[in-house]
């Protein structure tokens, strides 16, 4: 049975207090009052904003009220709208203020602005940047922070670190003077050629932020292989009672192509290994928002370009999100062998192993022999990890090392993992912002992105500079394979002899 969103919400608070009985948490998110209040007539960046919020909040919340003009509901079909409540009449425990407007005699008021690529959140007053620059990204990413500010105050047991007053922006990460609204975001933006793997609660996030930043020209693929259901409605910032059912990667779809009618899209119901099987795969750039370390490494080992990936995490008083970007060149790790949210990396042995569907010692043994690929041989792999005999046969008599590189054929890697715990609403959305903020970046003003190219956020704890680093290769992994390091700069022509 498909659980609801109510189920999804009680697993993410087991997970972040350790509880057996949820039940009294349960409660105070059901009976805390929240009020929003926005301006009546809001900036782009304040209705942005505060869209957001109103999205986020009664996915956790029962008691929401809205004050403000109706400009801001458009976006939400009536399952959403019903759950907000409307006028005064009650006292809020908390109130988030968007734009200009002062809340007087509001308890625990946080006022939220925006301007550029910066976030404004304050208990002093409204956000001073006038006029403010607008820019959907930072306005998004200011709405998303304001929601964790609230469920904060609902689990002073997991002991979280409160934003009374926080000026932080997308590209420096709060260390330039604010508001940061350089580099301008242009109307149009070429994506290239962009492969998205998992649409899900940070996949359609992701595009939902990209396509209310820019107009989209280029190619995007959508691969995943699910639908939309209940469940999903406790975090997906697009997953409302009435797309239950439809295809996520049809969801995504149809935000990206309703703002960029001119992007060429591509869907691919099937997971990524399907597809890299039964599919020459030669894509620059790939996005990996899935909760599968497996697939993951196997994106990885397909060797894209780049590859960009997304990560939500709940722990004992943590919920982390992240964003990294990953490349054979350079010393840092690929994903391969740093990846989030938990595992550790396999060597390039173990992938060979698990690619082939053979024990690691007959892999051994046919390598040092120098063996080539017989038919029979072929036909056992094919029967091991299912990969059609068709699709592996011009591998006959060639060495078996060329099986396992030469082409990256990406054959299925399984490795045991349990389910990932369900995150709070906003972390999703946050690790799906920032991700769309890295993107837009690297295609306007690549050399602005940050040298550390992981970042890892706890969401009970402010943002800051000191969240990005950037770790080192792991001495076993598959990047450190020559022939699959040898194999990246042919396909992508970055080794010494490209020029």
């Amino acid at each position: 049975m498909t659980p609801t969103a109510a189920q999804k919400t009680d697993s993410m608070v087991e997970e972040l207090l350790g509880r057996q009985s949820v039940s009294p948490v349960r409660q105070r998110f059901d009976s805390f009052r929240v009020d929003v209040l926005l301006e009546d007539r809001p900036t782009a960046n304040a209705l942005s904003a505060c869209s957001v919020a109103l999205n986020l909040l009664p996915r956790l919340f029962k008691c929401v009220r809205y004050d403000g003009p109706e400009a801001v509901m458009g976006g939400f079909p009536p399952s959403h709208t019903r759950r907000l409540n409307y006028g005064s009449g009650w006292d809020a425990a908390a109130t988030l203020v968007f734009g200009s407007r002062v809340a007087s005699g509001a308890r625990s008021a946080l006022y939220v602005g925006s301007s550029g690529w910066s976030s404004y959140l304050s208990t002093s007053g409204p956000c001073p940047w006038v006029p403010p620059v607008y820019n959907a990204l930072g306005s998004m990413h200011a709405g998303a922070l304001a929601v964790g500010e609230i469920f904060k105050m609902v689990v002073p047991e997991a002991g979280p670190e409160k934003a009374t007053h926080l000026e932080y922006d997308l590209v420096t990460h709060g260390r330039a003077e604010q508001p940061v609204t350089k580099p301008p975001v242009p109307y149009i933006v070429n994506v290239g050629d962009l492969t998205i793997v998992g649409c899900g609660a940070i996949g359609q996030t992701l595009c939902q932020a990209l396509a209310s930043t820019v107009q989209m020209i280029g190619r995007i693929t959508l691969v995943d292989p699910e639908n939309l259901d209940e469940s999903n409605e406790q975090r997906y910032m697009t997953a409302f009672e009435e797309t239950r059912g439809m295809s996520k990667i049809e969801r995504a779809n149809g935000i990206l192509l309703t703002h960029s009618p001119l992007l060429r899209t591509n869907l691919i119901p099937a997971p990524y290994e399907n597809y890299a099987t039964l599919t020459d795969i030669n894509v620059s750039d790939v996005v990996v928002c899935v909760d599968s370390t497996a697939t993951r490494i196997n994106t990885q080992a397909s060797l894209p370009h780049v590859l960009w990936n997304g990560w939500t995490d709940v722990g004992r008083k943590s919920i982390r999100y992240g964003v990294s970007r990953h490349s054979f060149d350079g010393d840092s790790a690929c994903l391969a062998c740093y990846y989030r949210p938990v595992g550790a990396s396999p060597s390039g042995r173990d992938m060979d192993a698990a690619k082939a569907g053979l024990p690691r010692n007959r892999i051994d043994e046919i390598l040092e022999r120098g063996e080539a690929c017989s038919r029979a041989l072929l036909e056992e792999v094919s029967h091991n990890t299912k990969v059609p005999l068709q699709r592996i046969l011009h591998f006959e008599g060639r060495p078996f090392q060329d099986l396992l590189h030469g082409d990256c054929g990406m054959f299925r890697l399984r490795t045991g993992e349990a389910d990932a715990a369900t995150p709070a609403p906003h972390q999703p959305a946050l690790a799906g912002i920032l991700l769309a903020s890295q993107l837009v970046l690297a295609r306007i003003v690549p050399k602005v992105l940050d040298r550390r190219p992981v970042s890892d956020f706890d969401a009970l704890r402010v943002p800051g500079h000191l969240c990005l680093f950037c770790p080192k290769r792991h001495p076993e992994c598959l990047c450190g394979d020559p022939v699959y390091r040898r194999a990246y700069e042919e396909k992508w022509e970055t080794g010494p002899d490209s020029a």
